[in-house]
């Protein structure tokens, strides 16, 4: 036994321990230490009177006496995803429940996160002040219940807020600490839409067991009255999936998604999804949508098998069903060789056409390589089940049946040659040999084929320090049964120089011409001859890029395109982009680009496209992320169409931080829609479907209710 006094620091694997005395108990493997405790974890911050530590589970109890308090508190670190920031619990006593002792890293010994943390008449607020703007509170023994990194239960807690108590909760509120599927606001979020009219929307979240736990949800809307859900979602490692059902009896509407995950073994995973939304009001009133996918896969080593269904209904106006299958099967068969098996079949049906589109398509592929050369043999097929009775069915296919080719070079083959500057380059150079037997479609051409792809050295010359000359060339070669053949040669020619005050050129000329007849329209290549001239100057702050081309073969210019960039300073940036027919002698629109980003202060973006033919402005848009103060934030997003006066896009978000909440009110005047919520920075709304802002949109997902 050792006692210590004095400032005591004990320092233990993941644990830090000061207080003013400390007794140690080697034979119990227990610590006692007594007067301004604090214990320290990477998770957590623990302050009290007195702790008792069990050295050997790593349980430990912290007490104070009254009205004195524990205090605790736990990190974001510890909640994995859902929580933002940290939450303050407090007690009259504070208990740890751990795992028994690990063996961390090199053997030592490592007192593992407590799996389970008890307070006694506790206290949970995420506001740090002394006096905090909100808190719950619990009056009994076992009045909070935290399994960190999954949530957190307060039992009978009454709600204080500046200092008043609102009222009490007669049952258990769970507060989850993990990341969900879906939104549990904590303050009801009222609002007004085209669809719903004014509206409250209210959600409560439950546990129902250590690895299952939900939210109900109570919508009351002036134009669809009540609507009623649950969101239930469940997880115990192999198995896990989530129950999403809502309804509004009013209209008959109604909205179905379930999704699970079965991990049946280390290798073989099944995954189902199904939704079924009825008459949502977003998307059409006489709508019903259905949509059910099943997957299942293998996985191993050297094997990996999927099956995959899909199918697609949507009921009204106009109906269609759409189904899908797949099957693929890839294996390793030793270090020999690999094969990859897949089909694929389709079936689309519209109820104004008087037949249903069926396809099947197949292919099958073996790849392997020997130290001489690679090897690929390919068969694809497809099979048009409904014969061509669909009206639109105006396919092209090439069907392989089936094709093999062999990829090596002259190094791996061992052919002797002198050495030389030219040996050095054409050893590694590949070549590729196919040979195959084809089927386009439409039509009944079947033939056979070889085909020999030989790319030859390339070139590069360096001129000085003031450019560059490099040439590549290839050379295709293909041969028919049908006694034709057709060879094609091409070649790209660069010169690049460097010019006075930053300026600098380049000239590409691109040559390819194909001699002979292509049976097959894979085959086909483009006669062409054509040269395009470039010039850019890269300042400091400036970029400018001007080009154009002739097309020698179709005796035509291309456009004269001129681009520019300003960079006035680090947060500014000044865009433009134009052009100049030639062969129309006209203007093409010019479109200027500003943008501003002085992160996380404010994000301003604005843009114009002004169109010389008509004589007018086309579009301006503008787009805004402002932090005004600490405390005000605000999000826009503008389109404007001079030419019929109108906003094609109108979007606003305010935010305002309150320290421990933050408020949104959100505004389409296009769809009709405000938008207000109230949530704790702890535990933010999932804005999943509403949000405006770097990158993301302010709009109404149809067929979807929350």
């Amino acid at each position: 036994m050792v006692r210590a006094e004095g400032h005591v620091l004990i320092e233990m694997p993941n644990y830090r321990m000061h207080s003013d005395a400390a007794v140690l108990d080697f034979g119990r493997d227990q610590a006692n230490l007594q007067g301004n405790v604090m214990l320290e974890t990477p998770e957590q911050v623990v302050t009290g009177d007195s702790l008792q530590i069990d050295l050997k589970t790593g349980d430990w109890t912290f007490s104070a006496t009254p009205p004195e308090r524990v205090r605790s508190t736990i990190r974001p670190t510890q909640f994995i995803i859902a929580a933002k920031e940290p939450l303050y619990i407090s007690g009259y006593k504070i208990t740890a429940l751990a795992r028994k002792k690990v063996e961390g890293p090199e053997g030592a010994e490592t007192i593992p996160t407590p799996r389970r943390i008890i307070v006694d008449h506790a206290r949970l607020t995420s506001c740090n002040l002394e006096h905090p703007h909100w808190h719950l509170e619990g009056d009994s023994e076992k009045a909070l219940v935290v399994k960190p990194g999954r949530v957190a239960v307060i039992d009978r807690p009454s709600l204080y807020i500046l200092g008043h108590k609102i009222f009490t909760y007669p049952g258990k509120i769970p507060i989850p600490l993990r990341e969900r599927r879906y939104s549990a606001a904590l303050v009801p979020e009222v609002g007004y839409n085209e669809v719903e009219g004014y509206y409250a929307h209210f959600q409560h979240p439950y546990i129902t067991g250590a690895r299952s736990d939900g939210i109900i949800r109570l919508h009351l809307s002036t134009r669809r009255y009540v609507g009623l859900g649950v969101a239930h979602a469940f997880d115990n490692g192999q198995n896990r999936g989530l129950i999403d059902f809502f309804v509004e009896p009013k209209p008959g509407s109604y909205s179905l998604n379930l999704r699970h995950m079965l991990r049946w073994k280390q290798t073989f995973t099944s995954n189902f999804s199904s939704s079924v939304q009825h008459e949502s009001g977003y998307f059409s009133q006489s709508a019903t949508s259905l949509s059910h996918n099943l997957r299942l896969s293998y996985r191993d080593r050297d094997l990996s098998t999927k099956v995959s269904f899909r199918d697609t209904r949507y009921l009204g106006t106009f109906s269609s069903t759409r189904f899908d299958s797949n099957i693929q099967v890839r294996q390793r068969i030793r270090k020999l060789f690999e094969y990859n098996l897949e089909a694929n079949y389709r079936l689309f049906n519209r109820t104004n056409f008087p037949a249903a589109d069926q396809e099947l398509e197949t292919s099958l592929t073996f790849q392997g390589g020997t130290k001489w050369f690679d090897w690929r043999t390919s068969a694809t097929q497809r099979f048009d089940v409904d014969r061509g009775d669909y009206p639109n069915d105006n396919y092209r296919v090439l069907n392989v049946v089936p094709e093999v080719s062999l990829r090596s070079n002259l190094r791996r083959l061992h052919v002797p040659l002198p050495r030389n500057v030219l040996t050095k380059y054409m050893l590694n150079l590949p070549i590729q040999l196919t040979l195959g037997r084809y089927r386009e479609e439409p039509g009944t051409l079947l033939l056979y084929r070889v085909r020999w792809d030989l790319p030859l050295p390339g070139y590069t010359k360096r001129l000085g320090d003031w450019g560059r000359f490099s040439t590549t060339s290839s050379f295709v070669q293909v041969w028919y049964n049908r006694h034709a053949s057709q060879h094609t040669w091409r070649n790209i020619t660069s010169f690049t120089a460097d010019l006075p005050d930053k300026w600098s050129t380049q000239f590409t000329h691109y040559w390819q011409q194909p001699q002979g007849f292509a049976a097959l329209r894979t085959d086909v290549m483009e006669d062409a001859n054509r040269m395009q001239l470039a010039f850019a100057r890269r300042g400091d702050h400036t970029r400018l890029n001007f080009s154009t081309g002739y097309d020698i073969k179709r005796n035509r210019y291309y456009d004269i395109q001129a681009t520019g960039q300003l960079r006035p300073s680090l947060h500014s940036r000044l865009a433009a982009q134009t052009g100049y027919s030639i062969e129309r002698s006209e203007m093409r629109p010019l479109v200027v680009r500003y943008d501003y980003s002085d992160y996380p202060n404010l994000r301003l973006g604005a843009s114009t496209r002004y169109d010389f033919d008509r004589g007018r402005l086309s579009t301006v848009s503008l787009d805004a992320d402002w932090l005004i103060s600490r405390q005000w934030a605000v999000d826009s997003r503008l389109a404007y169409d001079p030419s019929r006066n109108t906003f094609d896009d109108a979007q606003f978000r305010v935010t305002r931080d309150l320290h421990c909440w933050v408020s949104q009110l959100v505004w389409v005047p296009r769809q009709q829609e405000v938008r207000f919520n109230l949530s704790l920075k702890a535990f933010p709304q999932l804005n999943n479907i509403f949000g405006i802002g770097r990158g993301r949109r302010v709009s109404a997902i149809p067929g979807v209710y929350f």
